[in-house]
């Protein structure tokens, strides 16, 4: 994980960009940022607690959400992209968990999404607020 920071006690936000590196080098991390681009998986996340994940899974796509009690048990997970043509972003799949319910701290599943897709991007919400954000993946 990297952080900014302005001198040792100050961090700027509380979020936090996931991308998979080879190392820490900054040439490392480029190439990180440079192929989560054009990657067909959503490499990248975005997070101010939970994780999420979502990737291709053969002809499926995987997604993953993982939180703590820190964080708050999951709320919502909203999947999002556009079909080739489409001129605006839509839900493609939503799964929502109430309270009541007892709510999971994480979910991986399997999930047919429409196979002409230009891409899928995933969003997280736990009980308490936090957020994750995936980048796009491609078909």
């Amino acid at each position: 994980l990297l952080s900014l920071r302005q001198g040792r006690g100050h961090v700027f936000g509380r979020v936090r960009t996931l991308a998979p590196s080879a190392g820490r080098s900054p040439q490392a991390l480029q190439d990180a940022f440079r192929n989560a681009a054009t990657a067909a998986d959503a490499s990248v996340a975005c997070t101010d607690g939970p994780f999420a994940q979502l990737a291709r899974d053969g002809a499926h796509w995987r997604i993953t959400a993982l939180s703590t009690p820190d964080f708050g048990v999951l709320r919502s997970i909203t999947v999002l992209g556009a079909r080739q043509g489409d001129a605006t972003e839509r839900v493609l799949a939503e799964l929502d968990f109430p309270a009541h319910a007892g709510a999971p701290l994480q979910l991986d599943e399997r999930l047919e999404l429409p196979a002409d897709l230009r891409y899928a991007r995933m969003e997280v919400l736990t009980r308490h607020g936090r957020r994750a954000l995936t980048g796009a993946g491609r078909q």
